[in-house]
């Protein structure tokens, strides 16, 4: 009797330990969801407009409060003044937040920022494309000229597609691409925003 009472202890242990291992399992999925979003925002680099969230954690006059990044670069903080934000990620804000409000004011600070709402960035695609006009950049990633054009309806029928054009400021002549150059991982060609992308008409 003793020995299948203990078969018995046994295989409950076996069930409630697979069944724990299955809520495990569907928690840990859930969350390696969630990483690849948190890398890219971590990974995101501020721009003039954006609007910030910044809190520092038990602290009533720092409790998280919306902070919109000027066109200069930069965010005002409480007791600090002046902070720049632009071209950095959320976690270089609050290494700098950190460092600069345990010199004079606190000790331990623990400061968390977020990026609430990105500024809009644009290119344009004109040309043989079935839906021309601006293209959003996403902000979590960097945006291809080919996933731009596709983005833009891809090519109509009469692309002359040995002659892309992608013009940028700064350069004086558009740079030029054939569609097989830009379908190629190793001459990957990214946008950047103000970007003008022009495909030609066939000639044919």
């Amino acid at each position: 009797m003793k020995f299948i009472d203990s078969v018995c202890a046994c295989w409950r242990a076996i069930r409630n330990a697979g069944a724990l291992g299955l809520v495990l399992g569907i928690f840990l999925t859930a969350r390696g969801a969630e990483s690849p979003k948190n890398l890219i925002s971590d990974s995101y680099r501020v721009q003039p407009t954006d609007i910030l969230i910044i809190e520092v954690v038990n602290e009533p006059q720092l409790s998280a409060k919306e902070f919109r990044v000027s066109s200069s670069g930069e965010v005002s903080f409480p007791f600090i003044g002046a902070v720049k934000a632009a071209g950095r990620t959320t976690v270089e804000i609050q290494t700098e937040l950190k460092a600069m409000l345990e010199a004079d004011y606190l000790v331990n600070a623990q400061v968390l920022v977020q990026v609430k709402e990105f500024r809009k960035q644009q290119i344009s695609v004109f040309g043989q494309v079935n839906r021309p006009g601006l293209i959003d950049i996403p902000p979590e990633r960097r945006l291809t000229v080919i996933e731009a054009i596709t983005s833009a309806g891809g090519f109509t029928r009469l692309a002359r597609t040995s002659d892309i054009q992608l013009t940028r400021s700064g350069r004086a002549e558009p740079m030029r691409f054939s569609v097989e150059d830009l379908r190629n991982p190793e001459k990957t060609v990214y946008v950047e925003p103000g970007d003008v992308i022009f495909v030609p008409e066939s000639r044919i």
